[in-house]
């Protein structure tokens, strides 16, 4: 075994990744240290035979594969923290850049890792701005130029998993982190909605690249989804201590590292042993089309619930103040009508053409005209 600082050099990464894998599956197990270590930086060497089919069935294989939501998370982290800096607006996005140039180097520069770094950024980029119709653009341009310069591309399934995963950080993240920062701070929502929307847009491709219908995927991804960003984190710190020499602080990561961890391999587990599962079809366009069917019914699900939010935080309380059944004082003094919006204009007009009067008051015995009434009411002066 390797002792950090001692024998491994700093600047040979791969001798500190096979240090660290060694460690860890000594220190927490070889499960808990393949996932850790495989979704930091896609060391997934020590996970059993097993267990990685169990990820298969339950739809969380692509969990310890590098993509564009891990570039996109990182990029994410590096602004927010920026942010609590109180960085100058143009510096924020250097942050981001720093924090991915820094996991590229610990990645590598494949053909894979560049590909993952230009998909994240875009889906960053889209998280951030919070709308994905220019970000969704840049993203189809990128795929394009790539495509062009390589067209084996077209049939690297690692290719089509970054491109769905940036398009989910386009269309169906920044939906979801609003949803999640009512309950959330925005920070982690922002990581969870990452996680979550690129865990759910890759089940398709798992489904048609390994032939099994994972039934309970969407449900295993919904709940290992917001583990992942924890476990991803504890992993990297786990690196970065062992690559300083810090034993004792590695090995508090990989602990704080094994408890998320554990929790994703009892949802694989579960999903994988539950009744019916896998459904067992061929790998066609019909087994895809199901499990596409799944994810957009979730998606929608999303979309309209960031639609439903936002109508009751911003219009309701605008309509309430400006759309009022004016009664006969409010009238002489003036109502407040939305003069820009001639939908709520024509909401005021049938409000007021539909607000009843009051009821007259029955006449007292003896009295036939409400005449006489008035004349016996003394006057009020309201001034």
């Amino acid at each position: 075994m390797y002792a950090p600082g001692e024998v491994v050099n700093p600047s040979n990464t791969a001798i500190l990744r096979t240090a660290l894998r060694e460690h860890a599956v000594a220190r927490i197990g070889a499960e808990p240290a393949a996932l850790t270590l495989g979704m930091a930086y896609g060391d997934d060497s020590a996970m059993p035979k097993t267990t990685r089919e169990n990820y298969k069935l339950s739809g969380l294989s692509h969990l310890t594969a590098v993509s564009g939501a891990n570039i996109a998370i990182m990029f994410l982290l590096g602004y927010r923290v920026g942010l609590l800096l109180r960085l100058p607006r143009r510096s924020l996005v250097f942050a981001g850049a720093g924090a991915v140039a820094a996991y590229t180097m610990l990645l590598g520069f494949e053909g894979s890792v560049v590909r993952s770094l230009t998909m994240g950024a875009l889906g960053a980029l889209a998280l951030i701005r919070g709308t994905g119709r220019n970000t969704l653009s840049a993203l189809t341009t990128a795929l394009l130029l790539c495509l062009v310069f390589s067209p084996s591309l077209a049939l690297d399934m690692g290719f089509a998993l970054s491109a769905v995963a940036t398009a989910s950080l386009v269309l169906v993240a920044p939906s979801l982190t609003r949803l999640l920062s009512a309950v959330l701070p925005h920070t982690l929502a922002e990581l969870m909605a990452a996680a979550t929307s690129a865990s759910l847009w890759c089940a398709p491709l798992i489904v048609g690249m390994s032939g099994n219908v994972p039934l309970y995927g969407v449900a295993a991804n919904l709940l290992a989804a917001p583990l992942v960003p924890l476990t991803m984190f504890a992993g990297l710190a786990a690196f970065g201590a062992w690559a300083a020499g810090f034993t004792p602080l590695a090995d508090a990561s990989l602990t704080v590292a094994a408890l998320p961890a554990g929790l994703i391999e009892r949802v694989s587990t579960f999903f994988a042993k539950a009744p019916g599962n896998p459904w067992q079809v061929e790998a066609s366009a019909a087994a895809v089309a199901v499990a596409s069917a799944a994810v957009l019914g979730v998606s929608v699900l999303f979309w309209a619930g960031d639609a439903w939010q936002y109508r009751r935080s911003h219009h309701g309380q605008w309509a309430r103040e400006n759309t009022r059944i004016p009664n006969e004082r409010s009238v002489q003094d003036g109502v407040r009508t939305p003069q820009n919006s001639a939908r709520l204009i024509r909401a005021h007009a049938h409000l007021e053409a539909s607000a009843q009067p009051a009821p007259p008051r029955p006449l007292p015995p003896g009295l036939k005209s409400p005449t006489r009434i008035a004349r016996r009411t003394p006057p009020r002066y309201d001034g």
